[in-house]
């Protein structure tokens, strides 16, 4: 059997000290499986988004190529101070997938560009973007501070898909 390569994703068990729910748990596990398992949450985690699309382009095609899989990680206490334990390992069979997100302008409000599509309305917006990435709207404008001005044009995130969901 040929052996394939492992892309680490971290996900944090708490929130991280710049933002207003430091130290609180983020529960990040639960719904990353509660999303895997169609199980009824409703907060799931369907997504995580990372910056450095193109690094994260490349490895998702790995996984999708059946050379490499995705393991969701998350520390036992401190970042980088601790053991990590695995959340789960997906394959291009789970529904691996990646979408570019950008940020652009429609109407005076700044909202998600995902695919060159603009995320209108309550179905498509920055709310529905977070709650399936497993936080409130206001945990992930927190969050991602500062990420939206730079990424309207030349610094796309990804959006790394557990499931079979896609925008």
């Amino acid at each position: 059997m040929k052996k394939v390569k492992t892309y680490n994703i971290m996900l944090s068990r708490v929130f991280p000290v710049t933002h207003p729910k430091a130290g609180q748990e983020t529960e990040f596990a639960p719904k990353v499986m509660a999303a895997i398992n169609n199980m009824p949450c409703y907060l799931k985690k369907l997504h995580t988004i990372r910056a450095n699309y193109d690094l994260w382009k490349k490895r998702i095609d790995e996984v999708m190529a059946g050379e490499a899989e995705l393991c969701l990680r998350q520390w036992t206490g401190k970042p980088y101070r601790s053991k990590t334990v695995v959340i789960k390992r997906l394959r291009w069979d789970d529904g691996v997938g990646i979408q570019k997100l950008n940020f652009g302008w429609h109407n005076g409000e700044q909202i998600p560009v995902i695919e060159g599509w603009y995320m209108y309305g309550e179905n498509g917006s920055k709310a529905e973007l977070a709650k399936n990435d497993g936080v409130s709207l206001e945990d992930w404008q927190e969050w991602f501070k500062g990420h939206e001005k730079d990424t309207v044009y030349d610094k796309p995130l990804a959006i790394i898909h557990f499931t079979n969901f896609r925008y």
